[in-house]
């Protein structure tokens, strides 16, 4: 019986140990910016920058600009499908 609960004490903090490893600020950035890319088109070249990152439930949501421009963006949890849209100009 001990047996099995190190054996499960292990895979416990195996599995705590990568998701500490997935969350590495400067991996996550560098990805937000990629998925940035792909969901706006923009040239691999354009200058990105990422802020406001929120995960909630199911959704990972972040402000991103592009060369100037503003976009709202979101993914599922794994960062799958992301979409980006055009922010909207309050007072415009």
């Amino acid at each position: 019986m001990n047996i099995v609960r190190i054996a499960i004490g292990a895979m416990v903090a195996s599995s705590v140990a990568a998701c500490a490893k997935a969350d590495n600020p400067e991996e996550s950035e560098a990805k937000l910016k990629q998925l940035t890319l792909e969901a706006t088109g923009a040239a691999a070249t354009q200058s990105v920058t990422v802020s406001d990152f929120e995960a909630t439930g199911a959704k990972r949501a972040w402000t991103a600009t592009v060369d100037g421009k503003v976009y709202t963006c979101d993914a599922d949890n794994f960062f799958r499908l992301p979409a980006c849209e055009p922010a909207s100009q309050s007072g415009a």
